[in-house]
């Protein structure tokens, strides 16, 4: 959901993997319209979180300014009781991202590199909701401050294909980690690297 390429609909192949740059959930979720239901082991989401100091919410945005941001609250309402939004765009918003999570396997990964969803004050709402949207058959990983992204569209940025998390304070960035939390919504114990690679091992958790 972040337009590296600024050019919507860019496919990429990687061997193992295939990478989409768009600019919002609903193109998102037509370009993975191309894969069966459940028939990936891994996927990989980047995207915009944007957390509010004040209250600590957190919001899932996409570079599409004219896109809605979208809150855990949000997306807990909508799993939990069909939640009709005010605006027809959040509800199609959610909607999306829950088509596009259901292109995942049963028990198959899913990283969430979306900024700030792991941040200890925010975590546990965060994968409450999106274990509830997943429909608690994902192991999904938060990141607890920003992530970069391993390709831009067009290269390998990391030299070992690492999602990079970090924290950024006023003088340098701080070594950021993943968290893993579990198809039932159990919380592991964080990790610092997941690494995208086109080998025989798509994807490593260290």
């Amino acid at each position: 959901l972040i337009d590296i390429s600024k050019s919507d609909n860019q496919v990429r192949e990687f061997s193992n993997w295939a990478t989409f740059s768009v600019s919002n959930l609903g193109l998102a979720k037509d370009l993975v319209s191309v894969f069966k239901d459940k028939s990936l082991n891994n996927l990989v989401l980047q995207a915009h979180g944007v957390r509010d100091p004040k209250t600590s919410r957190t919001s899932i945005r996409s570079d599409d300014l004219r896109s809605e941001e979208i809150t855990m609250s949000d997306i807990s309402s909508f799993s939990k009781n069909g939640y009709i939004f005010e605006r027809l765009s959040q509800e199609n918003s959610v909607s999306f991202l829950r088509e596009i999570l259901g292109k995942v396997k049963n028990d198959g990964n899913c990283v969430l590199g979306i900024c700030n969803l792991g941040n200890p004050e925010t975590l546990k709402d965060a994968a409450n909701a999106m274990t509830l949207l997943s429909g608690n058959r994902l192991n999904l990983y938060f990141v607890n401050g920003w992530s970069t992204a391993p390709y831009d569209g067009r290269r390998l940025l990391q030299p070992d294909g690492s999602l990079t998390a970090f924290i950024e304070n006023a003088k340098y960035n701080v070594q950021g980690y993943w968290t893993p939390v579990s198809k039932n919504g159990v919380i592991g114990k964080p990790i610092k690297y997941i690494i995208i690679r086109d080998s025989s091992n798509p994807i490593e958790f260290k």
